[in-house]
């Protein structure tokens, strides 16, 4: 079973999921503003019973009461770098096969997001692993983080970078394709590692450190590095340029390294140097 994260703005939440009998379910929950205590609520289908004012039990089903307790510090989370208060950890096997629904309830009155993981395993589809990047970009507004600065952060880091290479560099860059797509694709690796760096730093506030950071440290250092040999390929031609961008395009996919566009665009400017190098030969 993959792990579903479910986001919601009001105080209450449903999710579905289909059981077998015998087979189960974990489920974590990590709210982001909820400030009360948290129910989770099993059910299964049938005519309606109420259990709290936003929640009924249809007639002749059975229901499982799991209250959530908010820890007394938040727990690091180092792949999406940001503090959590696990409120629950439940596991739950099915006794009879059918549909049984999930219903967050906040019996406080004040409204906020929640993450719930559900699930024994987490798995990624390849589309969902390469769009990771992105899906980040979207937690990070969840969480609370204004849309501007989620966008504007690499947006700036691309735009100075590419004013300083091909405008005030001691040797500017030359405007052509290649340069272009390769120079802007390494400047958005950097951003990548600059905005998780921040991220981490800000999580780790709440937290303190850490022993997991060294696995976001990984996640960093590693774009961080191909960012840097990217932007020294495109100021410094070396042999096989072609070829070594287009290897740290497919490298930048598999750790989540430039936002999805950032590979894209470095895949395409080694692609358009390995064209022009056989052109020549041929010529």
């Amino acid at each position: 079973m993959n792990v579903i994260t479910a986001a919601s703005r009001s105080g209450t939440g449903t999710i579905r999921t289909l059981l077998s009998s015998g087979s189960g379910t974990s489920s974590g929950v990590f709210p982001a503003g909820i400030t009360n205590d948290i129910v989770d609520a099993s059910e299964t289908t049938g005519a309606v019973i109420g259990i709290f004012a936003a929640v009924s039990v249809p007639a002749g089903s059975g229901y499982l009461v799991i209250p959530g307790t908010k820890p007394d510090h938040p727990e690091y989370e180092p792949f999406t770098p940001a503090a959590n208060y696990q409120w629950l950890k439940a596991e739950y096997i099915a006794e009879v096969p059918g549909t049984y629904y999930i219903a967050m309830v906040n019996k406080g009155t004040n409204a906020g997001n929640y993450g719930l993981a559900l699930g024994f395993r987490e798995e990624f589809t390849l589309a969902e692993w390469i769009m990771i990047p992105l899906s980040i970009g979207n937690v990070r507004v969840w969480e609370g983080s204004s849309q501007a600065f989620v966008v504007g952060f690499p947006v700036f880091i691309v735009l100075i970078g590419m004013v300083y290479l091909f405008r005030f560099k001691k040797e500017p860059l030359p405007l052509h394709p290649e340069t272009l797509a390769g120079s802007a694709g390494g400047l958005l690796y950097l951003a990548g590692s600059g905005f998780m760096l921040v991220q981490a730093l800000m999580a780790l506030m709440k937290t303190g450190f850490a022993g997991s950071f060294l696995v976001t440290a990984i996640f960093i250092l590693i774009p961080l590095v191909m960012g840097v040999l990217i932007l020294r390929y495109m100021m410094r031609p070396v042999k096989y340029r072609g070829a070594k961008l287009i290897l740290l395009g497919v490298l930048g996919v598999v750790v989540w390294g430039g936002y999805v566009v950032g590979p894209v665009l470095v895949i395409c400017a080694g692609l358009k140097l390995l064209v022009d190098g056989i052109k020549q030969k041929e010529g």
